[in-house]
């Protein structure tokens, strides 16, 4: 990843934090998942499969988010049937 990119980045996870902490619900719009969740979940997850370091003390409200998502049964579930192909396309992107 350049480091133009990881920038970029690491600019996004900021503003999702700010959005989290300014936030009051569980989840991205409310106490209920809604598809932005679900899309951000699993692009956060792929960037967690590519070996992304996050601090969960700089990004604490990310961290109370993401571990709700992995509560939520059927996410549970998607990401346990992803994983494979995650650990398939980790060996090939970063041999």
């Amino acid at each position: 990843m350049s480091n133009e990119t990881a920038a970029a980045m690491w600019a996004q996870l900021d503003v999702f934090e700010a959005l989290l902490k300014q936030h009051e619900g569980r989840f991205v719009v409310n106490d209920e998942v809604t598809i932005a969740d679900l899309q951000l979940f699993f692009e956060f997850q792929n960037l967690i499969y590519l070996n992304l370091e996050w601090s969960t003390e700089k990004y604490p409200n990310i961290d109370r988010w993401y571990q709700d998502m992995l509560g939520v049964p059927s996410v549970k579930g998607i990401n346990e049937q992803w994983k494979p192909v995650a650990e398939f396309l980790k060996a090939k992107l970063n041999p």
